[in-house]
């Protein structure tokens, strides 16, 4: 692998267009010197088009059209790819200056690794300022194993991922019928010996928008997270999901989710004001 491999950053993105530009101007903050962007739009109406336009030749590649569902834009933009390095990115997440050239070490330096992980920030982004929320951290590889795969106890971030492009090749694409496609692909690449890979640098910083998909669609993902479990592991797994997922399983997030929709259109976030309290306390960072 050359010294700076091409990277090759993706966005898939729909009727996000102020999201989008931020994502995209900290994309272009990096100055890595062998990097493609790539966005794939799915099909939208709110100026999302004229704003890729702006970019010019910054973005070297995009596509808009509709899709049956963000993991279909991910495959379509997967499709378009010519690096070495895959860096899918939400359109409402900011990579973090440095990151790429970071993730070409580590990659160059262990070929054995086929999916690396950073580390994330998590950011509520719902109106006003960030606020922070709390950091994902794991530095243990063998938290990557199948086994905390499906018991989801890795400490991982999706947005936090870098992937060698031959993966998609070893494992194929994401699958396009379930929600929780990304989990899928995770284990998949476990179950199938991909190498894992972890940094301790924080590498993106994910902004909780309320239109997030784990958010927005979390009942079915839990119960993809049972699908997934039983495909993949054993019948302590499925129990296992079943378990953890028990509260969203019930609906009972999903009355609380309702409930904090009504507050927001009021103007009304009582946990950011709680955080913000907190922050200025010196309680969080």
């Amino acid at each position: 692998m050359n010294r700076w491999p091409k990277i090759s950053v993706v966005i898939v993105t729909r009727n996000r267009v102020a999201n989008l530009k931020k994502t995209l101007d900290r994309v272009l903050e990096d100055d890595y010197p062998n990097r493609e962007l790539i966005v794939v739009d799915g099909a939208s109406t709110d100026g999302t088009v004229q704003l890729i336009k702006s970019y010019g030749a910054k973005i070297t590649r995009h596509l808009s059209e509709p899709d049956s569902g963000e993991y279909d834009a991910w495959n379509k933009a997967i499709g378009l790819v010519t690096g070495d390095i895959v860096k899918p990115l939400p359109d409402d997440d900011l990579l973090r200056p440095g990151s790429l050239r970071l993730a070409a070490n580590y990659f160059s330096e262990h070929p054995e690794t086929g999916i690396l992980f950073g580390q994330s920030q998590i950011w509520d982004g719902r109106g006003g300022d960030l606020v922070h929320l709390k950091d994902t951290f794991c530095m243990d590889l063998g938290r990557t194993s199948l086994h905390h795969w499906l018991r989801q106890t890795h400490g991982l971030n999706s947005v936090a991922s870098f992937i060698r492009r031959d993966v998609y090749r070893q494992i194929g694409p994401y699958r396009t019928d379930i929600t929780a496609g990304d989990t899928e692909f995770w284990v998949r690449a476990a179950s199938r010996g991909v190498g894992f890979g972890l940094m301790p640098e924080v590498v993106v910083d994910y902004v909780v928008t309320g239109n997030n998909l784990e958010i927005t669609r979390s009942f079915q993902i839990a119960w993809d997270v049972v699908r997934i479990n039983a495909t993949y592991g054993s019948a302590a797994d499925v129990l296992y999901a079943l378990w953890q997922r028990r509260w969203t399983l019930s609906g009972y997030h999903e009355l609380v989710g309702r409930a904090a929709r009504v507050s927001h259109s009021f103007g009304l976030h009582p946990r950011r004001a709680i955080l913000q309290v907190m922050q200025r306390a010196g309680l969080r960072r």
